[in-house]
């Protein structure tokens, strides 16, 4: 009942100055967001993202070496091999030794799993390396 009342008296009160009368209000418009700019799909991680990406397959594959699981250690290897290539273009004293390694034993799991020619790019890709090493 209060609150009727008090409705009512602030419906018959005069506007005052700070509040303009009912017809003239003005009615902000909606605000138009911006649009948005797009973020990059696939964000670059940065160097020591990649290293702990390294460090993360180099382990895995120790594992799995370890556990005598021939799937996921070639697998493994695999990446190891995917993920030092571009680094040892860039930095081969770092990064060489442990590429050819990786090579090396790619091949040799290809081999000894059958897969003669596929034995053969790794094994060409490690004596190649061997020798750009040694310059």
């Amino acid at each position: 009942r209060e609150r009727l009342e008090a409705q009512s008296d602030r419906e018959s009160a005069p506007p005052t100055a700070a509040e303009p009368p009912a017809d003239q209000v003005s009615v902000p418009e909606p605000a138009v967001p911006e649009p948005a700019v797009p973020e990059p799909a696939v964000p670059q991680p940065s160097a020591h993202e990649d290293r702990d990406e390294l460090d993360l397959v180099i382990e895995e594959w120790q594992a799995a070496k370890a556990a005598g699981e021939r799937r996921r250690s070639r697998a493994a290897n695999e990446r190891v091999v995917e993920l030092l290539r571009p680094k040892a273009e860039v930095d081969l004293t770092t990064y060489g030794p442990p590429l050819l390694d990786a090579l090396e034993q790619l091949s040799s799991i290809r081999l000894r799993t059958g897969d003669i020619f596929g034995a053969r790019g790794p094994s060409r890709e490690a004596k190649t390396l061997a020798r750009a090493m040694q310059r």
